[in-house]
């Protein structure tokens, strides 16, 4: 075992080496009620990795560079209506080995939630992912991407020159047709896409690679379901596809995952 001189002297990259060689794997010991499945809670993470840090000197603060929490109207399960609350926080991470020297990790978080832990959530994830990815800490889980493929029939495209209508949202009744009649009567934000006036143009083959390709970056990593929450909450309409996209729409959508990307590099 190293003495406590021996330790002193590592540098931040020595002493992450020997934690990484004196650590195990961690077991799924957490279960979703609702789907079923196991998982690796940030919890088990901790509890692993904190006497680690310890032991070989090692401290780690946090900082949110960035964060965005956004509401958007649902259903719960029991078909009540609700608001779903969407956060995605942007942390960065600087390590301190045992001399003094540090290095820094910035990791996004994103997370849902029908109250208001969303933030809690997507501070937890990041946590999670700093973790597992800085100390490349065995989990089991099966997260890579080509693990899942996702097989949609291609959408049915609005006739040329043909205005497209927005999606209604949800079908609340009374109360929430009235709140969608007072936002309708209200200046539509800058950053909509215009609906009533010329042409509306489908998003194009190169925005739509741009947006798989930038979606996919190892500092973004979101899943095609995120790309459509964000059209939801942030350009108010839903989508089941991104081919379903304009081309305002794309250029917005591309804007926000390059603004993530900025964040990380």
């Amino acid at each position: 075992m190293p003495t406590q001189a021996d330790i002193k002297k590592k540098t931040v990259h020595e002493a992450i080496v020997d934690l990484m060689a004196n650590i195990g794997k961690v077991a799924k010991d957490g279960v979703n009620a609702q789907q079923g499945y196991r998982f690796v809670g940030i919890d088990q993470i901790t509890e692993l990795v904190q006497p680690k840090l310890a032991e070989f000197g090692l401290t780690v603060v946090t900082r949110v560079v960035d964060y965005d929490i956004r509401d958007r109207e649902g259903v719960n399960s029991a078909n009540k209506p609700t608001f779903l609350q969407f956060a995605t926080a942007t942390v960065q991470y600087t390590i301190t080995g045992p001399d003094g020297s540090s290095i820094d990790s910035v990791v996004v978080g994103h997370a849902s939630d029908y109250a208001d832990k969303a933030m809690n959530k997507a501070l937890a994830a990041a946590a999670k992912y700093f973790f597992k990815q800085n100390f490349w800490i065995v989990t089991g889980d099966n997260e890579d991407a080509d693990n899942i493929t996702y097989d949609q029939a291609p959408p049915q495209r609005a006739q040329q020159g043909a205005p497209r209508q927005a999606q209604a949202q949800s079908n609340f009744g009374a109360a929430v047709e009235a709140r969608a009649a007072t936002v309708k009567n209200q200046a539509a934000p800058a950053s909509a896409p215009a609906q009533q006036t010329g042409e509306v143009k489908p998003a194009s083959g190169a925005q739509i690679k741009a947006i798989n390709a930038t979606r996919n970056n190892p500092a973004v990593e979101w899943a095609e379901q995120q790309v459509f929450d964000y059209v939801s909450t942030s350009l108010g309409r839903q989508i089941g596809s991104l081919e379903e996209l304009t081309m305002s729409e794309a250029s917005e959508v591309i804007k926000h995952l390059n603004k993530i990307v900025k964040g990380v590099n």
